[in-house]
């Protein structure tokens, strides 16, 4: 740790990677340099839930203390509150929006700082989180604008504050009511806070087993998800999920918190199901218990997926994106395993460039054994300001206890098939989401589009009923639905004179060898099962 030229900048590690060093750079050389101004670069804390976060700057300005997220993205930036979207020379990307995750450090940090010594006597300062697009032309507009800042040239063009004028006081705050400013004793005692916080420089050798915790995926307020990279065989990289220990929490909880990784590890253990990310590991990190998992680098997200390519897929392609998912519910339900929360957020693609993408499902670390009995509300480890994001995929009674855990899941399958075909989400807000299943009995297709299969428009009708005792009553019978859908599509295509592949075969489809697809079984591990007829039976 060390200061830089500028006194009152601290760089508490030196960035790796150039674009970002540019975009301090840029920063450091326009900040003021007498008080109460102070910044530190590139540091890690540990929060009181024990979470690991990496923060790029912080600033102490005239009026609040800022927490910069640095996105050096090229491109134009569109998007909403919750989804990002950057496109840059005909290729298009989705995430997360970084304001979210930089909200929620702001958040750990400003509780962090509270705690101090140094501030036990002081006014608290408020901690307000920023997104510095460095390099992106922005396009992003009403509630999602709010928080992100550009250079000083694009925003002069847009007539609207640079980060400079931000973080330099000018900006960022209504003029007719400016809040109180940070003196230069304040500005001291956060200083004497950060380091009483034990701020450190950040640490690119974090270990868990034989994998290095290379960048953050997810987190939540139960735990975060790194990709890692094996120490030994370069590129062999593996997700790796750590249920923080909190530093200042009872022994009871910190019991909690480990029997919660061990439940996960525990569900999973020898599930071995091409639709289901595998768990490989349950072992003690640094930071508390931690699962290794299977990693695919280039997956993306369900419903990232279907904001970038679902308005191009043909039926068939989002058919067996539903199917892909019945079958694999059915296959845990086989196994007494319900997942109770599935989301497209909780699906992985793992090929999304493909002609024929697969899915797997993740986070089961809220699914319960049918047997067991578990019929309590459950508790989402989500951010609230996105808890609708999920919660328009759950069943009514989810938070209410009481339920049919299989049941559970119908549901989540017939909404998230409404996502796949209607090329929406089935309603803006769980409040909305139940006002129109109160209104018609299930999700109707026919709302949103036109030309569905009436099988299709059927099963997601009847999985989503919001009386529990009308849905169907198993992925299997969901699975046979799906078959019926599948003919009457391939009764509207075409006649195809070429065979069809078995792993793309659907109903009534023709193998080579001269046999008639009747209906898929099921997939395994590694086998597909199809029902077929010979043209030479009887």
């Amino acid at each position: 740790m060390h200061r830089s030229s500028s006194s009152n900048w601290i760089e508490v590690t030196e960035s790796e990677y150039a674009w970002e060093r540019e975009a301090l750079h840029y920063l450091k050389t326009r900040l003021p340099e007498g008080e109460p101004f102070r910044a530190w670069s590139n540091f890690e804390f540990i929060a009181h839930d024990g979470s690991i976060n990496e923060v790029d700057l912080l600033v102490v300005s005239l009026h609040y203390v800022y927490l910069v997220e640095i996105k050096s993205w090229r491109g134009v930036v569109s998007g909403d509150q919750s989804t990002w979207t950057r496109r840059l020379e005909g290729r298009t990307f989705l995430a997360d929006s970084p304001l979210l995750l930089a909200n929620r450090k702001a958040r750990k940090l400003a509780a962090l700082l509270k705690a101090q010594p140094a501030l036990a006597k002081e006014r608290r300062p408020f901690l307000e989180p920023l997104v510095f697009l460095s390099q992106a032309q922005c396009r992003l507009e009403g509630l999602a604008r709010t928080g992100v800042y550009l250079s000083e040239h694009p925003a002069a063009v847009t007539g609207e504050p640079s980060i400079v004028d931000v973080l330099r006081g000018a900006a960022g705050f209504d003029p007719r009511r400016p809040p109180p400013r940070i003196d230069r004793p304040l500005a001291r005692a956060i200083a004497r806070a950060m380091e009483q916080a034990g701020i450190r420089p950040s640490q690119r050798q974090r270990r868990v087993s034989d994998y290095v915790l290379r960048r953050l995926l997810l987190e939540t307020d139960a735990w975060q998800d790194w990709e890692a990279e094996h120490v030994a065989v370069p590129g062999s990289k593996r997700r790796v999920r750590i249920y923080p220990l909190a530093r200042a929490t009872s022994a009871a909880g910190r019991r909690e918190r480990r029997a919660a990784a061990e439940r996960e590890y525990r569900l999973l253990d020898g599930v071995d199901h091409d639709g289901i990310l595998r768990a490989e590991l349950l072992t003690d990190a640094e930071q508390g218990p931690a699962i290794v998992f299977e990693h695919h680098p280039a997956a993306e997200r369900l419903d990232h997926f279907l904001d970038r390519r679902g308005a191009e897929l043909p039926p068939e392609t989002r058919l067996d994106l539903v199917r892909q998912l019945t079958q694999t519910v059915r296959y845990a339900h086989e196994r007494r395993l319900c997942h109770r929360a599935l989301s497209p957020r909780r699906v992985l693609v793992i090929d999304p460039a493909a002609a024929r993408p697969r899915l797997k499902i993740f986070d089961w670390q809220t699914a319960t054994h049918a047997a067991s009995g578990t019929r309590s509300p459950i508790a989402l480890a989500t951010d609230p300001a996105t808890d609708d994001a999920e919660g328009v995929y759950l069943a009514p009674e989810t938070s209410l206890g009481g339920y049919d855990p299989t049941r559970l899941d119908l549901f989540s399958l017939g909404a998230v098939a409404y996502r796949v075909f209607a090329g929406a989400p089935p309603a803006p807000t769980v409040a909305a989401l139940h006002d129109r299943l109160n209104r018609s009995r299930g999700l109707k297709l026919s709302d949103q589009m036109d030309g569905a299969p009436e099988a299709l428009q059927l099963v997601v009708e009847y999985a989503t009923d919001p009386d529990a005792s009308g849905r169907l009553d198993s992925a299997a019978e969901f699975c046979g639905q799906l078959d019926d859908a599948e003919r009457e599509l391939a009764a509207a295509r075409e006649p195809r004179e070429e065979f069809a592949h078995p792993l793309d075969a659907s109903p009534d489809d023709m193998l080579e060898g001269g046999f008639l697809v009747v209906r898929r079984l099921g997939r395994g591990a590694t086998a597909l099962a199809l029902q077929v007829e010979s043209e030479d039976d009887d």
